[in-house]
This record gives C-alpha cells, structure tokens and sequence, in this order.
C-alpha cells in the first residue's frame, strides 16, 4: 500500500502540476514578479495543491482500508504520496534544465525530496488524528493549509537562497532542509 500511495502521489502530481500550475494559474507569467506575489503564490498554489495531491493520494487509496490501522500510518503513507510529488518535481527540474550538475542537482534534489516528505508527514500526522479521533471538521482542511504553508514557505526560501538573494550558496539548501527533517522528526538525533 505504501507503494501504491507513492505511485498515485506520483501520478496525480504528473497529471495535475503542469495542467494546474502552468495552465490554469498561468505562474510563469506572475509568481517572480515580486518577492509577496512569490510568497503568496508558493502557499496558494505550490503548496496547496503539493498538499491536496497528498491529501488524495492517502485519502482515496489508504484512509479506509484495514491497513490504516493506526496514527503513525498517516504519517508515513502520507510521506510515501509526498515522495512521489518530489520525484515528478525532480524529473521535470532534470528535463527543464537539460540535465543538471551532479553537485547542486543532487542537492536540489535531496532538499525536495526532504521537503516534500517532512510536510507531507504533517498532514499525515492531521490524517492519522481525524482516522482515529473524534475531531472538528475543520481539523483535517486546517492540516492541509498547515502543511502548505510550511510547504510553500520552506520553498520560498529555498528560492530565495537559490537566486542568490540570500547568498550564493547551495550547501545552505541542504541545511535548511536537514535542519526542517530534523524539527520534523527529533527522534533521528
């Protein structure tokens, strides 16, 4: 099942993010116009359609099934959808970049992956609370806007630090993404 979400993470994501983003939201045309309609647009939309796939994904596939049998299981089928949105964002980074270099590619790459899994855990984590608690029906729409907007922040600033507006260093990408898995599960240290 843990496959299954990931592929269906990955999938929605294929099918959704240029027909959403580029098509419908017309981004390219707006979202690095301004630093506000950057931030906005990283939250609004990255982040709360990166979220809404992940929200499917476990939703439609997992939720209801035996196999969801207690909290910790949001947390990590909600992951494995995340991870599959970070391979289809990494697949067409490679295909928009014609390639990448092995240093700062592969950096780009592990910080999406990481940023993908640690926020989509915390939508998981809503998930796994609303699949075995009584809770308000505003709990689970509420983690979907938190976990977008850590989303969207987190890749705000890697932005940022990428075009060089915070320094020109890629290293600092992967600390900021280590440093997020690590506010995101203490238990590793």
């Amino acid at each position: 099942l843990v496959l299954t979400v990931y592929l269906v993470g990955l999938l929605l994501a294929a099918a959704l993010f240029q027909v959403v983003v580029v098509g419908f939201f017309d981004i390219d045309s707006w979202l690095y116009t301004y630093w506000w309609s950057q931030f906005l647009g990283e939250i609004l939309v990255i982040g709360a359609l990166s979220m809404g796939i992940v929200y499917l994904a476990v939703r439609f596939i997992v939720f209801g099934h035996s196999e969801f049998d207690e909290r910790l299981d949001g947390i990590i089928y909600a992951m494995a959808a995340g991870l599959g949105i970070a391979t289809v964002v990494n697949f067409a980074y490679v295909i928009q970049h014609g390639g990448v270099d092995l240093g700062i590619g592969s950096i780009r790459m592990v910080t999406n992956a990481l940023g993908y899994a640690c926020f989509a855990s915390v939508l998981g984590y809503f998930m796994g609370q609303a699949r075995f608690e009584k809770t308000p029906a505003y709990y689970l729409p509420a983690g979907v806007a938190i976990a977008a907007t850590l989303n969207g922040l987190y890749f705000f600033l890697l932005d940022r630090n990428g075009s060089g507006q915070l320094g020109p260093n890629p290293w600092l990408d992967l600390v900021l993404a280590a440093a997020t898995h690590l506010a995101d599960d203490p238990d590793v240290v």
